[in-house]
Parts: structure tokens; sequence; C-alpha cells
């Protein structure tokens, strides 16, 4: 009988609860976080609810159509459980409560399947959103044919990355405009840093570039790098992979390496003695690698993304980045290939030769990853935006929407790291595990504030509400940021109408300059808690005011330390 883990036990809970109230149920949540347990507990309940009941999983990938239903089966060998994937099982199994199917076979034959009550996702950061006059992809057809089936089936989405390159998140609204996500929110989300604070998780160590690699030679196609232009840029830094295993994975017993491309893989593998991973190979082949790798007989396996899904070796115990890439989802899986905990193993080693890990967890945590979104109506030329990844002074995360080339958020003051072309680099050591921690904040007296109209990197205009502080400090000011809905959209204008609040008791205009005419009637705060950031600055954390007090002037200040 399955008995599940303590945080297990609460993601059944709230996604049976999501499920009841007629909502469609979104999990995120790491390798290792024992996703089979908690797909089989909630398909085992649900047809012990709903006798009659039935569930659909679908998956990606052949081999985890294998796995699921061993590991099922293992749980609860009572259940009926059927599997339609043509690499499986010749024979078609529609009948059962319970199948697990592969997307490409299933898709050819749901005139012949029953309607379901619950279907889930694996992996559903896949799942393209639904969009007025795009067509269906395959996860989409499966999804809408068996709603017409049964309109009141419910989905269950599974996946360490909820959030996809071109399009954002999954879920809410922190997506693209036109698309229309099959899931309202986040119903339970499972950390890197719970998983590895159980010992669930091994602690990630890292190796990090402290620079990028010029890559302004290489087109982007699609929100990320140019595969044919990316792999011969790689392949000029060959040698620098057998360099860093040769000084920092000396002590590694099974070394990963993810490459740009079938080509970059070999060359790789052979630079480093190790063996290449791949689509061309035959399946007799991979198998035979895998084998292989499992039993120690390959130290170095060198892949380029048939390895980021679906494989497990709890042995692997370091992970080379020698492929550049903008897809934050694509960087997580990869990492995740070596946090598997086994016997003695202390840790996994991260080498990232790339700039991946300063680009996508500026923070140096896998629980805040760095999501960029389009933004604007259809058609070329949307203005995307990026989350900031900061913290808030609650520790809640910042999810501030500001401009791609946006050095400082202006919400929370993080400071985004800037690119650097270069050769590949010395490293620095990074801990996943530490925490990203504020400075303690302090109490300045306010003596002076300004309000002007700032215009951003992108040509968009903010209100801009700096304060002289009573301070010998190297920086004397700091200023806050109100966005309003002539030039902003979304979370940046709500928690601009949120900070004219603090300033004003009146209603909040829509257009900046009538919001900078108004400004000269603001409250000025007596008083201002403020953090530090490492490079000196301040940033504001709390407003203490004395309503109704002369509003003097200061001399203009200096804008370049904002530089958006």
């Amino acid at each position: 009988m399955l008995e599940l883990r303590p945080y297990q036990k609460r993601v059944c809970q709230s996604v049976w609860e999501a499920l009841e109230s007629g909502e469609n149920a979104l999990l995120q949540g790491p390798t290792a976080m024992g996703k089979s347990c908690i797909v089989a507990a909630v398909s085992n309940k649900l047809i012990n609810v709903l006798p009659s009941g039935r569930v659909l999983i679908l998956v990606d990938r052949e081999i985890l159509v294998s796995q699921l239903r061993d590991s099922i089966s293992r749980f609860y060998p009572g259940l009926s459980i059927g599997v339609i994937c043509a690499g499986v099982s010749a024979k078609k199994q529609l009948d059962c409560q319970l199948t697990i199917a592969s997307r490409q076979t299933i898709v050819n034959c749901l005139d012949e399947f029953a309607p379901v009550n619950l279907l889930i996702l694996d992996e559903a950061h896949l799942v393209n959103p639904t969009r007025e006059g795009k067509k269906l992809d395959q996860y989409g057809v499966i999804i809408e044919r068996l709603k017409e089936y049964n309109d009141n089936m419910r989905l269950f989405g599974c996946s360490a990355t909820p959030y996809r390159l071109n399009n954002g998140f999954i879920y809410g609204n922190k997506h693209h405009p036109a698309d229309k996500p099959y899931f309202n929110n986040l119903t339970e989300k499972v950390t890197f840093a719970e998983l590895t604070d159980n010992g669930f998780l091994c602690p990630l160590k890292g190796e990090i570039s402290n620079n990028q690699i010029d890559l302004s030679s290489v087109a982007m196609v699609a929100g990320d790098y140019n595969l044919g232009q990316l792999s011969t840029v790689m392949g000029l830094h060959i040698d620098t992979i057998q360099e860093a295993i040769d000084i920092h994975a000396y002590n590694r017993n099974k070394i990963m390496v993810f490459c740009v491309d079938i080509k970059h893989a070999e060359k790789v593998a052979t630079a480093t003695g190790g063996v290449s991973y791949h689509s061309k190979l035959l399946k007799k082949e991979r198998a035979g690698i895998l084998t292989a790798f499992k039993k120690n007989q390959h130290r170095v396996i060198c892949s380029v993304a048939t390895l980021t899904t679906g494989f497990d070796d709890p042995g692997v115990d370091c992970i080379i980045m020698a492929r550049p890439t903008k897809s934050p989802a694509l960087f997580v899986q990869m990492v995740g290939r070596g946090l598997r905990i086994n016997k003695g193993k202390e840790d996994c080693l991260l080498i990232d030769l790339t700039g991946n890990t300063k680009e996508h967890t500026p923070t140096n945590s896998l629980d805040n990853v760095h999501v960029t979104i389009p933004k604007g109506g259809g058609g070329e030329g949307e203005a995307p935006y990026k989350i900031c990844p900061g913290l808030n002074n609650d520790d809640t995360q910042c999810l501030e929407e500001v401009h791609p080339k946006c050095c400082i958020c202006p919400e929370c003051g993080f400071r985004f790291e800037t690119e650097i072309a270069a050769a590949l680099p010395d490293t620095q050591t990074v801990n996943f595990s530490e925490p990203f921690i504020k400075k303690p904040a302090m109490m300045y007296s306010v003596l002076g504030m300004e309000t002007t109209i700032h215009e951003s990197a992108a040509g968009k205009k903010l209100l801009r509400i700096e304060f002289l502080l009573d301070t010998l400090e190297q920086y004397n000011t700091v200023s806050d940021w109100i966005c309003l809905a002539d030039e902003y959209s979304g979370y940046a204008v709500t928690m601009g109408i949120e900070k004219w609040g603090y300033y004003s008791d009146e209603q909040c205009p829509d257009e900046t300059e009538a919001a900078f005419w108004l400004s000269k009637d603001f409250n000025q705060p007596n008083n201002l808690e403020c953090t530090k950031t490492e490079k000196g600055y301040f940033e504001i954390e709390k407003r203490f005011f004395t309503k109704n007090v002369d509003v003097p002037n200061t001399p203009e200040m200096d804008l370049d330390e904002i530089p958006f």
C-alpha cells in the first residue's frame, strides 16, 4: 500500500479540493517530488469515490508510459490499468478505468475512446495554451475532443516548470495576453528548498561562469538561439569542458553534459572520453548506452535534449551546461537531472560554462526563476517584459513586470546581471541552498521630496518620487516609482495605484501627466524605512507619514542609477 510523504498528502488534498470545487488543478514540483505517487493517489481516490469513473494520464514520451504503469501497478495492484502507446504495446487497451497514453498514439484513436472524468497532464508546460485563430496542437485536440465527450471533465496538470518560452506562465494572467490557459491558478507548489531541507533532494552546488559567452553573431529562432549557429560558437570551447572536468569535477563519479546539437555532443564526447546519447541512435543503441552509464561503465554522457525529461539516474553527481538557452524551463530540467539522492552522494555539482544560471536564477534559487513574458497585441513587434525574481520585505516574490533591458526593478530594487561578451571565463562558487537575504532595514528622516516624469529606456513614462535622506552615506537619495494605465498594464498598474494611495487622498489618474500635476499636493513622509543593496543604493521598505505637510522641493537629482 502506498504511504505518502507529508507534503504529498498536502498536495493530494489541495488537488482534490480544487477538482471538487469545479477547478482544474495545477501542481508545480521538482524532480524526485514523487509525482507518480501523487498521480496514483489522486487517480485511485477518484475511482474509489466514483466507481464508474475513468482517468486518462497523458504523457509525452514512450518511456514515461512504462514507468508510470509499473509504478502505479506497484502502488495499487488492484487498479485496472490500460496502455495506449504504440512503442509499448501493439494492442490498444481502451476500456480500463485508468489509462496511460502517449499523446502521439491516442490522438489517432479518440473516436474509439470513451469519456473520462479526469485528464492528468504530465509535463503540463508542453501543452500549448489556446489562442484565437491558432490551430490546436495534439494536446489541444485531445483535450477539446474529450471535453466534447464530457464537459464536466477536469484537468490535473503536473510540471516542474509551469511556464513556456514566448508564452510566460501557463496559469493566471502572467502570460501572452492572447493566450487562454487551461489553469486559473497554481493549486500547489512543492519547492526545491522544501525537498532539500527534508532530505528528498541532494544539495546543489555550482561553479558558475562569471561572464557571458559572446553570442552576438547567433540569431534568435522562436525565442531561443539558432542551434546551428550556436553549435558553431560553442564548438570553439570544446577543450574548456574537459578543463572544467579536470579542475572542478575530478572527484565526481557520473557527469552529464548538455550540448547544443548532435554534432556538438559527439565532439564533446570524443574530447572527454565519454559517450554521446541522441535521437539519431537506434533504440537498441540508446538503451545500451543508458544501461552502461547506470552500471558506471561510462563516466561522462553527452546529450542534447533527449535526457532532460524521463531519465533518472540517482548516481549523477555533476551537470555541465555547455548549451546557452533562453528557456528557463530547459535550464531547470537540465539541473534537475542531478538532484536525486543516492547512497554516498553528498551533493550535485553544476558547472555552468554558459551564463544560464545568472540569467535564469539571478538570486541563486531554483524556486525563484526569472520568466520573460510577451506583452501587447498580436502580430510582430510585441514588447516583452520580464518578471522580477527579487524578494519583497516579507520574503514574498516581487513579480514586478519590468522591461527586459531593465537593470533595477522599480518595485523591490533587485539588480539584474548585465551581459558581458567574453570567452569562457573564470567561475565563482555558488551554494544554491543559501537563501536570498536583504540587509536589515534602518529608519531615515526625509529632508525633501521631488516628483518628476521619468522616461524609461523603452520610451515609457512613469512618475518618479525622489527623496533626500538625512544621512552622510555616499548615496543619500531613494526613489519610488508609479506606473499608470496610459503606459503600463497589469500588475505594474495595480502596484502603481497602491503606491499612489500612500501619497495622495485623490483618486489615482490613468495619465502620467495628470499624476505629475496632482503630485504637487503629495503628502511627504516624515521617515522612510530603507534597506541597502550590495552596491550601496537604498530601497524603500516602509513609509511613515504625518498628513497635510508642505512638500519642499529639492535640487534636480542625477537619474543615471536607474537605467531603464
